[in-house]
């Protein structure tokens, strides 16, 4: 389909026949182009105000904990709760029983590596059951797949 024909600028001509230079006056009614530009300064904050914190789309920031903690190494258990933990289970049997200093760190790392299994675990059988979060039968499930008594 043509496009409409644009008609050229009508000049106006003097009694001789010369063209005039028409004079054009800028409406002073309109808006000026530079709209976006006093949105921003009219929303500009005062100063000294707190600065508003970035929003993210949901799931960003978790995705990049899950990335963060997968490239480190270090413990994710804390030291003093977990050797509490251990002193109040050793304490339901009978004897006295002391540790070595290396023996925490070890067992720490035994349990840390269990767990992150046994979840690995749990994450496919809740994909096999085409579920996204992780349910409690995901985690018998799982502790049945690897023969062990449950409770």
């Amino acid at each position: 389909m043509a496009r409409p024909r644009k008609e050229p600028p009508r000049r106006n001509l003097d009694i001789d026949g010369n063209a005039q230079q028409q004079q054009t006056e800028e409406p002073q009614d309109e808006e000026p182009r530079n709209r976006g530009r006093q949105r921003q300064q009219q929303q500009q904050r005062p100063p000294g105000a707190p600065r508003k914190p970035r929003r993210f789309k949901p799931g960003t920031v978790s995705l990049r904990q899950i990335r963060k903690l997968q490239n480190s190494f270090k413990s994710l258990i804390p030291h003093n709760p977990f050797m509490r933990l251990v002193r109040e289970l050793v304490d339901e049997f009978p004897g006295d029983y002391r540790f070595a200093a290396e023996t925490f760190p070890m067992l720490k790392e035994v349990v840390e590596d269990e767990l992150v299994s046994h979840f690995e675990n749990v994450q496919i059988c809740s994909l096999h059951a085409k579920r996204i979060m992780i349910t409690v039968k995901d985690f018998r499930l799982a502790k049945e797949l690897k023969c062990e008594p449950e409770d």
